[in-house]
């Protein structure tokens, strides 16, 4: 399954660059072309403007083949960040600290290099409720220092008897609260365990550091 999922993002990835590369290959052919008409290698001036635009052509697809590259493999890390932190594909990830392995999720902020790597935990998970069954992936992330923080705001102020009663007895309820966790639970929608293990397998052999549990 990991190795599906890989394959999968891997083709995603390259078809932009495949296509991209299909249009310099048109724009390469047709000035190839045009040169060719109007002159030839062994005329002085023709020839060398054509050496010199073959050669600038020919630079210019060696660096974005590489370019391609070192992007497709960037965009595969960040679409398993984002799906091992969601269970989704599209996840809506911020890049707080690309070196340090800190992302974001609207108000919450993920460490994953802190994170210890052996302790991490993958299951699903299911419960009644309102007489419906609701299942999903259950992921446990553990570490020595902070893993997960999150900032819960206030509640909103309608300006109602209640909130300005609420206010004066509790102004502290009015203020953004900021916490810190060395261990969290996420409980995520999808019910593709597997994806989402391949996701953490791929983040931490392809950038984040993490560690192991004493």
């Amino acid at each position: 399954m990991r190795r599906l999922y890989e394959h999968n993002e891997e083709l995603f990835s390259w078809s932009a660059c495949r296509n991209i590369f299909l249009v310099g290959t048109v724009l390469f052919r047709h000035i190839f072309l045009t040169f060719s008409r109007c002159c030839t290698f062994e005329q002085v001036d023709g020839g060398l403007l054509l050496r010199r635009s073959l050669s600038w052509l020919f630079a210019a697809g060696l660096v974005f083949l590489l370019g391609c590259s070192a992007w497709a493999e960037s965009d595969l890390f960040l679409r398993s960040v984002g799906l091992a932190l969601t269970g989704a594909d599209n996840a809506d990830l911020k890049v707080i600290d690309r070196a340090s392995c800190v992302f974001a999720i609207k108000n919450e902020l993920f460490h994953l290099n802190n994170v210890y790597t052996d302790r991490i935990k993958v299951e699903g998970w299911q419960e009644q409720r309102f007489g419906k069954r609701e299942q999903g992936t259950r992921v446990v992330l553990q570490g020595g220092e902070t893993v997960f923080e999150t900032i819960v705001e206030s509640p909103k102020d309608d300006g109602s008897e209640l909130m300005q009663h609420m206010r004066a007895e509790s102004p502290e309820m009015f203020q953004p609260h900021h916490y810190k966790y060395t261990q969290t639970e996420l409980r995520l929608s999808s019910n593709n365990q597997q994806g989402v293990k391949g996701a953490w397998q791929y983040i931490y052999a392809h950038g984040c550091t993490g560690g192991r549990a004493p």
